[in-house]
């Protein structure tokens, strides 16, 4: 008894550990209680779950980056101003001749005024750069790759929530099956009281009763505690207050109905339709871009410009004298740039991004080879699960049934309490190893359809 017991207690750690390693409402609410089936708790947390918030966030920086980039080519306006107080003017020396002096003499000058104030207007247009359009081209990527970043997340944090309702779910199982047997054993205990009473039985009959019952009395405490903490989690986990209510509808019975499908079992996915192929192709469009975009840094870029600018010169800081002149001066120009030399560098970065390219495409070919042979192993997986589900649930089923009668037979004094712990132990060994199946089949087809992009 106590071994079954102490089995019992390992799973549900076991199915704990499982859940931390890894869009609808329900229709009706009492009390402020949100009710979810697994369906729903799962359309839920694809809205509101942190992380699935996060990459959401992720997709409108990335739109607004496409933008960003974009405007580099559009027309630049900046304006400017500035003032200068030359406390002490340079000195300049000129030739004393220039003003009828002695040759070989010199007079110190000082040129320009004390107070300088400027105002200058600049556009410019960007022409032609190579890198402005590979850039461009390349922030439009970048936003395909933040939607397939979103959709992958989405898809995790279904596969999560839906592991952490099903542990929900084979822990309420299992305590509902704990304290039918805790019911039992007390029923048989106070039976065993009076028949040591009347003389039928000894003693350590009783006491062995005594002592099972209080180790299964103490592992419902540990699995109460344990499915409080799996609730806490799935709040977590939904993106709701830890201090909502919630409900869920569908016990272990209504999903172990739904543990097979046939879908799954068909035929592996195309690659091209799982999620992870498709974040590696846009990788490879990144990289190719980033090749083309070194490429285009060895051509010219040209751009125009205008410049105004007014220019006011005083001895008094007196910018907003009117009887005192701006002076205004424009100009247009053009500027080509042309890399002629750089040590290498550019060609070392335009080698760089080939490597980085044939690293991506190596990667690609190998999902597209071990794809198939990864849907074999979770499509194994899978039915071997369902065939212990299948051999376990008659197992706990004969268990039982044994057990029931046991139970009759020690009423009547026929068998003895050790008879009856054996049974019972028993009967508990069947029902942790049909739990056990089931989380194992539950588990296997989340991945499957997380392959599938079907969850």
């Amino acid at each position: 008894m106590r071994q079954t017991i102490l089995a019992t207690y390992r799973f549900s750690l076991i199915v704990i550990m499982a859940v931390v390693l890894q869009v609808d409402l329900a229709a009706g609410q009492t009390d402020s209680t949100l009710v979810f089936t697994l369906r729903q708790a799962m359309d839920y947390a694809s809205e509101n779950n942190i992380n699935v918030r996060n990459a959401q966030i992720d997709v409108a920086i990335a739109n607004k980056q496409v933008w960003e980039t974009t405007t580099i080519g559009l027309p630049q306006a900046n304006l400017s101003s500035n003032y200068n107080n030359n406390l002490s003017l340079a000195t300049q020396l000129l030739p004393a001749i220039i003003f009828g002096g002695e040759e070989g003499e010199f007079v110190e000058v000082q040129f320009g005024t004390q107070h300088n104030f400027t105002g200058t207007l600049t556009v410019s247009q960007l022409v032609f750069d190579g890198t402005y359009f590979v850039g461009l081209q390349a922030a439009k990527v970048y936003k395909q790759l933040s939607g397939n970043q979103l959709v992958k997340t989405k898809l995790e944090t279904r596969a999560t929530v839906a592991t952490t309702y099903q542990a929900i779910a084979l822990a309420e199982s299992n305590l509902e099956t704990l304290k039918k047997n805790v019911s039992t054993l007390e029923a048989t205990l106070n039976e065993s009281k009076q028949l040591y009473k009347n003389g039928f039985i000894e003693k350590t009959e009783v006491t062995k009763l005594e002592v099972s019952l209080n180790s299964l009395r103490n592992n419902i405490s540990s699995i109460v505690r344990q499915a409080e903490y799996l609730r806490h989690l799935l709040k977590i986990q939904l993106g709701v207050n830890p201090e909502q209510k919630i409900k869920l509808s569908e016990d272990l019975t209504a999903l172990s109905g739904e543990i097979e499908s046939k879908n799954l079992l068909s035929s592996a996915p195309e690659p091209a339709n799982t999620i992870d192929y498709r974040m590696l192709q846009t990788q490879k469009e990144i990289s190719q871009l980033e090749l083309k975009k070194e490429k285009a840094s060895v051509l010219p870029s040209l751009s125009v410009f205008y410049n105004y600018q007014y220019n006011a010169m005083r001895n008094e800081f007196n910018p907003f004298d009117s009887n005192e002149k701006w002076f205004k001066s424009s100009m247009l120009g053009v500027q080509l740039n042309v890399p002629l030399f750089a040590s290498g560098q550019r060609a070392s970065r335009i080698e760089q991004g080939k490597l980085k390219l044939q690293k991506t495409e190596n990667n690609l070919r190998f999902m597209e080879q071990t794809l198939p042979a990864q849907w074999l192993q979770l499509r194994s997986n899978y039915l071997t699960a369902l065939e212990k589900v299948k051999n376990s649930q008659s197992n706990r089923e004969l268990a039982q049934e044994v057990l029931d009668q046991t139970v009759i037979k020690h009423q009547k004094g026929v068998a003895s309490s050790m008879e009856l712990n054996q049974a019972n132990q028993a009967y508990l060994d069947a029902h942790a190893q049909y739990t056990q199946a089931l989380a194992q089949v539950l588990n296997a087809k989340i991945e499957l359809e997380k392959l599938n992009n079907t969850l």
